[in-house]
């Protein structure tokens, strides 16, 4: 990864990944690097935020919360939840169910 090539960046990717990220920034600043957007995306995949604009829309409900858990239920997407490996595959489907109702 060049951290001086704007194309050269890593993603980040998951469910409610604004957490991982203020946790990296506030890493990086005990290290004294202000550069945290030298190494990922500005622009991270996280299904959170769509779930929010599509309520506001209309095209989700409102759930009893916003939770990995909750939401995969909704969508029928069956998991361990709190197991890595399991939170990213159902991070992952629920991806690509939300992009489905975004291109309907």
């Amino acid at each position: 990864m060049n951290k001086y090539d704007k194309e050269d960046k890593f993603i980040v990717a998951g469910y409610n990944v604004k957490f991982d990220i203020d946790m990296l920034q506030a890493f990086f600043k005990r290290q004294n690097d202000n550069y945290l957007f030298s190494y990922i995306s500005s622009s991270p995949i996280d299904p959170l935020p769509c779930i929010g604009m599509l309520q506001l829309c209309g095209l989700l409900p409102v759930l009893e919360n916003n939770k990995l858990e909750t939401w995969c239920k909704h969508f029928g997407i069956e998991f361990k939840a709190h197991d890595s490996l399991e939170d990213i595959k159902a991070t992952k489907e629920l991806i690509f169910k939300i992009a489905k109702l975004i291109r309907k």
